[in-house]
């Protein structure tokens, strides 16, 4: 009987340090994505304020002004 009562106990302790690898692995994982997340958020910040500064320094009113000047006409989609 003692026999069986410790291979029960190494089974038990087995899956414990399984289910606990598992868990570190996830956790892993789920840090990994969230500093991808965190780097994608950066990368599209950048992007928004260069698109914003763009578009800020060229007017709508300057460019629609250049086409009078030059009689072309502007096709709208």
């Amino acid at each position: 009987m003692k026999l069986n009562s410790r291979h029960r106990r190494n089974e038990r302790g087995i899956a414990v340090v399984v289910v606990l690898a598992l868990l570190a692995i996830l956790i892993l994982y789920i840090g990994a994505n969230l500093k991808s997340l965190r780097s994608v958020h950066q990368e599209i910040k950048l992007v928004e304020q260069r698109h914003l500064r763009h578009w800020q320094a060229k007017p709508v009113v300057a460019v629609a002004t250049a086409l009078i000047s030059t009689n072309q006409t502007v096709s709208v989609p």
